[in-house]
């Protein structure tokens, strides 16, 4: 019976480590591949940013800011700085942002276009001080079209207070985001997809395409 009983205790022991084992090396695997994922973004993220800054001057303005939609400002920093109309999107490819990967950095212009509605790595989603002229070398405001600009908005506004997503694998998160995943969420729910390359994560550079039309840039 003992002979039984210690056999039966070894086969368990092994079981336990070999199913152990199997769960280490799955975790493993996992993070293996997330890591993988990741840099592929990184990689992407700085390649892009390179091939719109490398392009930058064939970039056209095919439309004026909507100037029917801006408050009276005061003359205050961000009123001479700012640039855009209320759910104007905007872009730069030109800045490392935070301390994170990803290159590039993506906004939205506020229904006050003084301020506007970004997620940094620093304050989470919050309203700014829309200084968009002057605080990027180079930057772009644009229009979607066929949206609902205020509406875009109100999404945007009703997440300000979510902590940034350090997530980037993952644009599908409605409870923390970073920067292009927020202007992003805020067009696709009125079923416009401005992600021009799919996948898990959207990059600053990934809203700039057909279904806008940029309104303003720098030239230089």
């Amino acid at each position: 019976m003992k002979k039984i009983f210690i056999k039966y205790t070894i086969f368990t022991l092994l079981a336990t480590v070999g199913m152990t084992s199997t769960v280490f090396a799955t975790e493993n695997v996992n993070v293996d591949n997330s890591n993988k994922q990741m840099q592929e973004i990184i990689n992407k993220s700085k390649h892009d940013s390179d091939e719109l800054i490398k392009n930058w001057d064939k970039l056209k303005v095919t439309a004026k800011p909507d100037t029917s939609k801006r408050m009276n400002s005061l003359d205050s920093e961000g009123s001479l700085n700012s640039v855009g109309s209320a759910g104007d999107i905007l872009v730069t490819p030109a800045t490392v942002f935070g301390n994170g990967p990803i290159t590039g950095h993506a906004g939205m212009v506020d229904l006050n276009p003084d301020l506007t509605i970004e997620s940094m790595t620093s304050g989470g989603v919050r309203r700014y001080t829309n200084d968009w002229k002057t605080r990027y070398t180079k930057a772009l405001c644009a229009t979607v079209k066929n949206a609902d600009p205020e509406q875009a908005v109100d999404y945007a506004s009703s997440k300000i207070g979510s902590s940034y997503n350090y997530n980037f694998l993952n644009k599908w998160k409605t409870d923390t985001f970073y920067c292009s995943q927020l202007v992003w969420r805020a067009y696709i729910e009125q079923g416009i997809d401005l992600d021009k390359d799919g996948g898990n994560a959207v990059l600053p550079t990934d809203l700039v395409s057909d279904k806008i039309d940029i309104n303003w840039r720098t030239n230089y």
